[in-house]
């Protein structure tokens, strides 16, 4: 066992997939590392895990799971549109879907801080 510490730094043939290296694995599947957004297979997108240092290839979420399109982070706001070839805080929703505010008000203040989003079909709102 073999736990993944810098980028890049699995021997030979070898990958780095959810912070170990691999045997086998190719690169722009699921937890392979990458550095850009073409690091990663078209369903996929380079963001940084929570419970990595590094990013890998994540899976963009489906329909009616949770995603974060909410941010008070201007910067990352401005950006979210445009196709940034490094990676990303969090994946945007797959194909065609948008990130949608759940519910017209929080339940609880752990929801005002973090507001309940989910991929849809439709505009963002």
């Amino acid at each position: 066992f073999y736990l993944f510490i810098f980028f890049n730094e699995c021997c030979g043939d070898q990958l780095c997939v959810w912070g170990q290296c691999a045997q086998n694995a190719t690169k722009g599947e699921a937890g392979s590392t990458c550095q850009y957004q073409s690091d990663c297979s078209p369903d996929l997108c380079c963001a940084f895990h929570k419970a990595l240092l590094f990013p890998i290839c994540l899976a963009k979420p489906i329909e009616r799971e949770r995603c974060f399109g909410a941010s008070n982070d201007l910067m990352e706001l401005l950006s979210w549109d445009l196709q940034s070839p490094g990676p990303r805080k969090h994946c945007p929703c797959a194909g065609d879907l948008h990130c949608q505010h759940l519910g017209t008000s929080p339940l609880s203040f752990a929801e005002i801080i973090h507001p309940l989003h989910r991929c849809g079909i439709g505009w963002p709102q």
